[in-house]
């Protein structure tokens, strides 16, 4: 946190989210109920129907196809409102942090007057509103949903076998533990990439405005060459930063996968010990698939922070300090 203007949007956006507290809780609360509706309401129900068709038990399986209708209906509902809730949200914070930026300015001007170009603020202004809104709407949108329905998958687990859970659960940490540790990688490997995009956009923007002057002392071949060299210096740290989070990808999904299997392999070993139904094992096989995607999805999504962490950083904040 080192960047005067990370840490301003950071305290605009708690400020923000403080004087919306209801809508925020509002949102939490209706994730949890989309996940709970998603994970275990809908793969038990369906663990029942196959059941029950297994079985040949109509009247059974008419009972959970009803079921599955009013589950279905309910997570629609719920999911509808949070998108709402989310839309308005998000909407309002990005003209919030303008207004609120704006008036801070004239604010601290009208107690002391600087020589600061104020058109050049306009910029800045809309970048950290945008940036803010970006942030929030993929938090809303990606990372909320899936550590809620990672949790309510946990506790569900938990519930039908303590032994898969406690497993489960204890993969997650190993998950955590490896994006913590790789995350300081990531941003450097991120860094040193913008940081040379950054500053070969400085050059490309130098040599343009003296184009006039380069050609007139004839070093229109030098320059030239010059920046090719810098625009194989920026490849090479994008490549970089693209090969490490490729492998870190790659490897975190390993991990996941490598659970997955384990679990089910459990899952499969406690039915023919019948410490487990035969509906339990099918929700229990069902959540953990779903759970795959989701964890793998969540994962992926973590470069995409890291760039955008990066180009804070490196471009927006300059600007603005």
């Amino acid at each position: 946190m080192s960047s005067g203007g990370e840490k301003l949007t950071l305290q605009l956006v708690s400020e923000f989210f403080s004087e919306e507290k209801l809508t925020t809780a509002c949102i939490v609360v209706l994730s949890l109920i989309v996940n709970v509706a998603h994970a275990s309401g809908v793969s038990s129900i369906n663990a029942y129907i196959i059941n029950s068709i297994h079985g040949r038990h109509e009247a059974d399986t008419y009972k959970f196809f009803k079921y599955f209708v009013a589950i279905s209906f309910a997570f629609l509902v719920a999911y509808m409102l949070y998108k709402y809730l989310q839309n308005q949200t998000l909407t309002k914070l990005k003209q919030w942090i303008r207004e609120r930026l704006l008036r801070n300015i004239l604010l601290t001007n009208n107690e002391d007057m600087t020589d600061t170009n104020y058109p050049k603020l306009n910029t800045p202004i809309k970048r950290i509103s945008m940036i803010a809104h970006m942030v929030v709407n993929d938090i809303f949108s990606g990372l909320l949903p899936h550590f809620s329905f990672i949790f309510i998958i946990w506790l569900y687990l938990l519930y039908l076998s303590p032994q898969i859970g406690f497993i489960y659960g204890l993969s997650n940490i190993v998950v955590i533990a490896l994006i913590y540790y790789n995350w300081d990688h990531l941003l450097r490997h991120n860094r040193n990439f913008e940081m040379a995009e950054f500053e070969n956009d400085g050059d490309l923007l130098e040599i343009l405005n003296n184009v006039d002057r380069i050609i007139y002392r004839g070093q229109t071949i030098p320059e030239a060459n010059m920046f090719r060299d810098q625009i194989t210096q920026v490849n090479d740290a994008a490549l970089r930063f693209h090969t490490y989070v490729d492998n870190y990808g790659g490897g975190m999904s390993a991990v996941i996968s490598g659970a997955v299997v384990f679990m089910i392999f459990r899952a499969i070993k406690l039915f023919y010990a019948n410490e487990l139904t035969a509906v339990s094992f099918i929700t229990i096989m069902t959540m953990l698939i779903l759970y795959r995607d989701k964890i793998v999805n969540l994962v992926q999504m973590i470069p995409d922070f890291v760039e955008f962490a990066g180009r804070i950083l490196v471009m927006h904040y300059r600007d603005w300090e």
